[in-house]
């Protein structure tokens, strides 16, 4: 079965030349839609046997670039946890601050802190 024939069966709307067509006449189009441009795979023609170096840095690239995206999430992810704990410890400590009499500001950091996870252990067992 020719590609044009599996395009057709998938339902693919438009035909490799209107698409190169298309792309003819908007020069830019790549300019607009750089995303698309980095997910696009473009292989250099060899006799097989080896691949070219071009295509060898872009997928060593590519990975890479897949890697730190990864990384940039995890490192989101703990930010907003981080940022969570700071604004739960800042309330702790503007509770504590309000309270002049020391017993009472040790149960309610206590009982802010248990819920909150903001108790160690070592305090835990006074």
């Amino acid at each position: 079965m020719s590609q044009q024939k599996n395009e057709a069966a998938l339902g693919e709307p438009f035909s490799e030349e209107a698409v190169a067509e298309y792309l003819q006449r908007r020069p830019d189009f790549f300019e607009r839609h750089g995303t698309l441009l980095l997910r696009l795979k473009l292989p250099h023609e060899t006799n097989g046997f080896t691949v070219s170096l071009i295509e060898r840095q872009v997928s060593m690239l590519r990975q890479r670039n897949a890697e730190l995206e990864r990384q940039l999430k995890d490192l989101i992810a703990v930010a907003k946890v981080n940022d969570s704990l700071v604004e739960k410890i800042h309330l702790l400590s503007l509770r504590l601050i309000l309270n002049s009499h020391a017993r009472v500001a040790g149960r309610r950091y206590r009982s802010f802190a248990r819920p909150n996870d903001l108790l160690p252990r070592r305090v835990e067992m006074l």
